[in-house]
């Protein structure tokens, strides 16, 4: 897939759709308690508002194939929520073939995102059929000018204001804005307070 927004600093792409690459390791060779320090580590961000209890409650957090041949989805996404609704539990599910080959500021950036989908019932900023480009608009690109829409969505280091962005950043800018965007999942933070059924991708970029 094409990167609509010609950013280079940007590496992984987050929409509702899911394309990737064929693990090359098995889900269930990887144990479901690796991810534990990180979802340990968003309710600790957010202590006052959502509690590990509730998430064990409300969500199966889990490593999956998301991007195998039998999908109904398009094949290129890294993380998935489904969210809790009528009282059923939720899931979160992490493609395996991420998980083994990311940083840990991307895993964090995984993770912090996907919660805030389905723990805090935060949606992305701006989807990504917003974010087609123009010829035009492409053409500015080229020339390395910058349109109102970077300025609006984007920091001037070229990384996104928010994490719910959805194109998921490299790790330095995860790792330097990393407050900002915790801060931001808390400030927004509404856990359960569900009225429809959504289903979120994070899909990897190629």
């Amino acid at each position: 897939m094409k990167n609509i927004l010609k950013l280079p600093l940007l590496s992984i792409i987050i929409s509702l759709f899911i394309i990737g690459l064929k693990p090359t390791k098995l889900a269930n060779d990887i144990p479901s308690e690796s991810l534990t320090p990180y979802i340990e580590e968003f309710a600790k961000n957010n202590k006052d508002i959502v509690s590990m209890e509730e998430i064990n409650k409300y969500l199966t957090i889990s490593y999956g194939d998301l991007n195998n041949s039998n999908s109904i989805l398009e094949n290129r996404t890294i993380g998935l929520c489904s969210m809790p609704f009528f009282g059923s539990k939720g899931s979160v599910t992490i493609d395996s073939n991420f998980w083994l080959h990311a940083s840990t500021e991307r895993k964090n950036g995984l993770i912090l995102h996907e919660m805030a989908h389905c723990a805090c019932t935060i949606t992305h900023v701006v989807e990504i059929y917003e974010l087609e480009d123009s010829w035009f608009i492409k053409f500015l690109h080229r020339l390395g000018i910058k349109t109102a829409r970077d300025r609006q969505y984007l920091l001037s280091d070229g990384c996104p204001k928010s994490i719910m962005f959805p194109y998921l950043p490299e790790a330095y800018c995860i790792s330097n804005h990393w407050d900002t965007y915790v801060k931001e999942i808390s400030d927004k933070c509404r856990p359960w307070a569900l009225t429809t059924d959504n289903i979120f991708g994070i899909p990897k970029h190629k």
